[in-house]
């Protein structure tokens, strides 16, 4: 697993233009001269993060959308072509950015908030200033968290054993049912230049690595806010701490604090993680290799904005809240 006991925090400098002085001002703006964009990494508290920039951007009387894919036969499929309510994306040149369809692209000035399964770059779409904001998971937690959701129809009719079993031999064939290797979701998704999962002959080593890279600098010096699930308080006041700095949502921000994860039936990432084998869990890190550099350095920059916001006077966090984000970042 990753170790950060060693590393220097970053001084939050690098992340402090993304805080420009109208993002507070933004509910009270009208119209808004901004657009505010929550790029979900999937199986990161997406639902509820949604949710929360949903309820706020009804809050302020802004327009709200989701984006994401938009399967054959599902909900938002069936919308209209030009709606407001859900952009559709489909994956478009060489690493399959996340793109809006044609019929779409024309409305997207015309909303406020946009939350869902975007890649950093889709700002290119966006015809105002804009703000990212993201939330990072455990890269382990997060893969099993993905695997027993994609495999619950299998998996919910086993007892524990029976999954921590399965779990472990999806781990252990990682071609089983996929037609390329999985490569990295967090320098798929925060570069906007590689693909989550592509064969060699697809996509090099080189231009992953670069991918990786580029990645950090984009949490560094794109992102006014990026959190951790696994600080998930912290991630709230931050949010909170940029887009409502008088508090004037305080109900809002407070009920978000209070949710830790989706409600589900049957076993969960924590039951299965403690018991896999070593061997296992020495595959899950190789799998997940390209992973840990970006989530260590989106923990360093989340604590980084921690710590400058409780310099500069957040009555909402304390620095003992910032010293525990980071040591959840090794995933020791």
């Amino acid at each position: 697993m990753a170790n950060v006991s060693t590393a220097r925090p970053s001084n939050g400098s690098s992340t402090s233009h993304s805080l420009t002085s109208d993002i507070g001002q933004l509910c009270e703006t009208k119209p808004p001269n901004r657009v505010i964009l929550f790029l979900h990494i999937y199986k990161t508290g997406g639902t509820s993060n949604r949710l929360l920039f949903q309820h706020w951007a009804e809050e302020c009387g802004m327009s709200y959308a989701q984006a994401g894919s938009c399967p054959e036969g599902a909900w938002m499929s069936k919308l209209p072509e030009d709606n407001t309510e859900y952009i559709c994306l489909h994956g478009a040149g060489k690493h399959r950015f996340p793109t809006p369809r044609s019929s779409q692209r024309g409305i997207l000035p015309l909303v406020d908030v946009i939350a869902g399964h975007m890649a950093y770059g889709f700002h290119k779409h966006i015809q105002k200033k804009y703000t990212y904001i993201t939330c990072l998971r455990n890269p382990m937690a997060r893969f099993v968290s993905g695997l027993l959701y994609e495999q619950r129809k299998v998996t919910s009719g086993m007892n524990l054993t029976e999954v921590i079993d399965y779990v472990s031999m999806k781990i252990s064939s990682p071609y089983l049912n996929h037609t390329a290797p999985y490569r990295g979701i967090y320098p798929a998704k925060l570069s906007g230049k590689m693909m989550e999962a592509a064969r060699i002959t697809q996509q090099t080593h080189q231009e992953e690595k670069e991918a990786v890279a580029l990645s950090i600098a984009h949490l560094h010096n794109g992102f006014a806010v990026v959190g951790l699930l696994e600080a998930y308080p912290v991630f709230i006041e931050l949010t909170a701490a940029l887009l409502d700095p008088t508090r004037k949502h305080g109900a809002l921000w407070t009920d978000a604090k209070s949710v830790q994860a989706n409600g589900h039936e049957g076993i969960d990432q924590s039951d299965v993680m403690p018991h896999l084998p070593k061997d296992v869990l020495a595959a899950l890190n190789e799998t997940i290799a390209l992973d840990w550099p970006v989530y260590v350095e989106g923990c360093r920059v989340g604590y980084a904005q921690c710590k400058a916001a409780v310099s500069s006077g957040n009555k909402h966090l304390e620095i003992q809240q910032c010293e525990d984000l980071l040591a959840t970042c090794s995933g020791n």
